[in-house]
């Protein structure tokens, strides 16, 4: 995922969360906007809409409104998600989800991360993550996992806006990097 996509997310979670205007209303906000990005995440056919050029701002609100009907949002999230459409960017919505998430925790003194694996985690494997998280930040967090087959295999966690990618995806991306650099200096 590229920074300038967590960047972008979170000038608009902040966003959100001064539009909500209290910890209590922001707070509220919260379950539906968590909806609507599991919706994104579960659904191939609303991620497409969503990150596709050739439907309108328009097009794309009339689907999500549906779904903050369904999740009953409150008034100042559908403002929120309609300025969104707006500004064509309701493509970083999951991503807006988690930073607002992660303000909301900070709020509560906690932290957020996403933890993105290849397949899934089993509670060991979940628990070990998370604590080891909790070490090396000293605060409570609470961990979303996101499984992207395209990692091939390993881990890459987003905490606060930083990215540590332990992929094997990412490790052959930097191995192919080596080899060119490589290739072009014996050349």
């Amino acid at each position: 995922m590229a920074k300038n996509k967590f960047v972008i997310a979170k000038r608009y979670a902040r966003a959100l969360w001064d539009l909500a205007g209290s910890e209590k209303e922001a707070e509220e906000c919260l379950p539906a906007l968590q909806s609507l990005s599991r919706a994104v995440l579960e659904s191939k056919d609303l991620n497409k809409l969503l990150k596709a050029a050739e439907f309108s701002p328009k097009e794309k609100l009339d689907v999500i409104s549906d779904l903050l009907k369904q999740v009953e949002a409150p008034k100042k999230l559908d403002q929120f998600v309609k300025y969104l459409a707006e500004a064509r960017r309701l493509d970083v919505l999951v991503e807006i989800e988690s930073s607002f998430t992660g303000l909301v925790l900070k709020a509560k003194g906690m932290i957020a991360a996403v933890v993105e694996t290849a397949g899934p985690l089993n509670e060991a494997q979940l628990r070990s993550i998370t604590s080891q998280i909790e070490q090396m930040t000293g605060k409570k967090t609470l961990v979303t996992v996101q499984e992207h087959p395209e990692l091939i295999a390993g881990i890459r966690i987003n905490v606060d806006g930083k990215t540590v990618d332990a992929s094997l995806k990412a490790n052959m991306a930097r191995l192919e990097k080596q080899m060119l650099k490589t290739a072009i200096a014996e050349a």
